[in-house]
């Protein structure tokens, strides 16, 4: 049985990577028409990666 913890790791990892990158595809089809939202949805996404990513390798290098 999966046990409690593993369970809740998941949940996180939907909530911080799965869920974000849903709505930047949803919103990558419809903003095409908008160029300057299309271009704003593609760098604050970016962003978002990035920092993502680099929080990750923090808590690797720290633990």
């Amino acid at each position: 049985m999966i046990s409690a913890a593993v369970l809740s790791a998941v949940e996180i990892f939907a909530a911080i990577m799965i869920l974000p990158t849903i709505i930047y595809f949803l919103g990558h089809h419809f903003t095409r028409p908008f160029p300057k939202v299309f271009n704003a949805l593609h760098l604050m996404f970016g962003g978002y990666m990035a920092s993502v990513f680099t929080a990750a390798l923090v808590v690797l290098v720290i633990s």
